[in-house]
C-alpha cells in the first residue's frame, strides 16, 4: 500500500506541473499580445508612411473630388463642374469622384501657365479613370475620345486620349497621352493598347520632359511605353496656350462616360518610384 507522503509527492508535482503549463501558456499569450501590437504598429506606420509618400514636390493642382472640384494644393485652380455629378469613387465612399454622363458633363479649370508644358519644359498628370462604356457616343475624329486635356482651336497643348471599341483604325480600347503644336495637327504620344473593362477603376500617368525629350505613359503604376516629340516625325515644339484644362472634354467634341478622380498635376516628371506611390494611395475618407 503506497505511503500518505508518496500520494503527497504526486500531487505537488502535478500541481507544479499544472503551473508551469499555466505559466508556459501566459508567456505564449504575451508574445502573441506582443507580435500583434507590433504588427499593428507597423500597418499603422506603413499606411501613415503611405499618406505621407505622395509626392508633394512640384505639385501645381490636386482635386480630390471630395464633394467638390476645388484645388487642394493651396494653389487656388478651383474647377466649375457643368453637369457632372458626384459619385462613389474606388474605395466604395459616397461623393468622392465625379461622373460624367457621356454627352455634356464636364469640370472647367480656368487657364494658367502652371498646367503648359512650355513653363517649366517639364509637366506631369496623375489621374484615376473609370470607362462605364467601351463604346463611346459622343466620340471624334476615328473614333476616340478627349477625357482630360487643355487645348481647342489654335491652342492645342495635350490631352488624354481613349479609344472607343469601335473605331475605324481597329486600335481597341486603346489610351493614349498626346503632345500637340498650338496650331493642332496630329500630336505626338504615348500608348498602351490592352484590354479594358468597363466599369474597372485605371490608374494613369502622364510625363512630359523636354530636357530629355520624353512623353512617358504609365498605366496602374507601371511604364507602358515612352516616346520622343521634339525630334519625332510630327516635330512637336510645345507652346503656352490660352485654353482651360477641361475635365470629362476638351474641347466639346467629345465627351467621356464613366468617372474621374484624384487629379494631380507636377511641373516637374515623376519618377516611376513616385508613380507607385500614387498608384498605391490611400486617400484619407
Amino acid at each position: 500500500m503506497p505511503s500518505m507522503i508518496d500520494d503527497h509527492s504526486v500531487v505537488l508535482a502535478q500541481r507544479k506541473q499544472r503551473n508551469a503549463c499555466h505559466v508556459c501558456a501566459m508567456k505564449r499569450l504575451w508574445r502573441r499580445l506582443g507580435m500583434a501590437s507590433s504588427l499593428a504598429f507597423s500597418l499603422m506606420a506603413t499606411t501613415a508612411s503611405s499618406f505621407a509618400a505622395v509626392p508633394k514636390d512640384g505639385l501645381v493642382a490636386r482635386y480630390d473630388f471630395s464633394g467638390s472640384a476645388r484645388d487642394l494644393s493651396g494653389q487656388g485652380h478651383h474647377g466649375t463642374v457643368h453637369h457632372a455629378r458626384l459619385t462613389r469613387d474606388r474605395f466604395g465612399r459616397p461623393r468622392q469622384a465625379y461622373f460624367f454622363n457621356g454627352s455634356d458633363a464636364y469640370v472647367e479649370v480656368p487657364d494658367h501657365d502652371v498646367f503648359s508644358l512650355a513653363t517649366t519644359g517639364q509637366l506631369s498628370i496623375s489621374v484615376w479613370m473609370r470607362p462605364d462604356t467601351l463604346e463611346f457616343i459622343s466620340k471624334e475624329g476615328t473614333g476616340y475620345v478627349h477625357w482630360l486635356g487643355k487645348g481647342e482651336v489654335g491652342q492645342h497643348e495635350w490631352v488624354f486620349r481613349m479609344y472607343s471599341r469601335n473605331n475605324t483604325e481597329r486600335r481597341g480600347n486603346r489610351t493614349s497621352f498626346y503632345l500637340f503644336n498650338l496650331a493642332g495637327g496630329e500630336g505626338a504620344g504615348s500608348f498602351v493598347q490592352e484590354q479594358v473593362t468597363s466599369g474597372r477603376w485605371y490608374h494613369y500617368v502622364g510625363v512630359a520632359n523636354r530636357n530629355t525629350d520624353t512623353i512617358t505613359w504609365y498605366k496602374n503604376g507601371k511604364q507602358q511605353d515612352q516616346d520622343p516629340f521634339m525630334n519625332s516625325q510630327y516635330h512637336i515644339n510645345p507652346k503656352n496656350g490660352t485654353a482651360p484644362v477641361r475635365i470629362g472634354t476638351r474641347d466639346f467634341k467629345s465627351y467621356f462616360r464613366g468617372a474621374i478622380d484624384d487629379i494631380r498635376i507636377y511641373d516637374r516628371p515623376l519618377s516611376a518610384a513616385e508613380v507607385m506611390q500614387l498608384y498605391h494611395e490611400m486617400r484619407r475618407p
